[in-house]
């Protein structure tokens, strides 16, 4: 006698979601303001403040100098967005920029794209890191392509001779490449 066999069936899964893989579309900017950290009303996360935030909470404090340290935390902590957005921070952090407010209005004028900074960017030669960042916006617009990290070492090297830097300030190897494409918002060809 043949042996009957039977099939179990599995509750069907649950669909995935496939709206976390979708492509994020590349967004050009739209306004020429620099990185904040400002949030809008539907989200109340924490982010590093940018060095334009900074700055925005010393003209605030100098605008208002009768106010109290936990009065700024307020204000900018309900500010609306068309002022914005909201800055989430405590007391002790506006007691931080405050004391580090000459080396923060100093930053903000020699550093290239220092507004949209979070941390203080290292520079060992400002003119050598201004035109190599002029030349990658100019490549990346004017072309429409990516540099890669070969072609930024190359440049750095062409713009060091340009420069005539000393061979001990020069920077040697890939090691820079990541953090000087972090610290200006650069998309790099690996």
């Amino acid at each position: 006698m043949p042996v009957e066999q039977t099939v179990k069936q599995c509750a069907p899964r649950p669909k995935p979601n496939h709206e976390i893989y979708e492509k994020r579309r590349k967004r050009g900017p739209t306004t020429k303001t620099h990185r904040t950290a400002a949030v809008t009303t539907d989200s109340e996360k924490k982010k590093n403040l940018t060095l334009g935030n900074k700055l925005q909470i010393i003209q605030y404090m100098n605008d208002h100098p009768t106010s109290t340290q936990q009065q700024v935390c307020d204000y900018f902590c309900t500010r609306s967005d068309s002022l914005g957005g909201k800055l989430f921070f405590n007391q002790s952090t506006i007691s931080h920029i405050w004391v580090q407010k000459e080396e923060l209005l100093e930053r903000a004028t020699s550093i290239l794209n220092a507004l949209s900074m979070t941390h203080a960017c290292v520079v060992t030669n400002s003119n050598v890191d201004t035109a190599l960042f002029c030349w990658v916006k100019y490549f990346n617009l004017e072309k429409g392509e990516v540099a890669s990290g070969l072609m930024l070492q190359a440049k750095r090297t062409y713009f060091e001779n340009q420069f005539n830097v000393p061979e001990n300030e020069r920077l040697q190897g890939p090691g820079w490449v990541q953090s000087f494409c972090k610290a200006y918002n650069i998309s790099e060809l690996r």
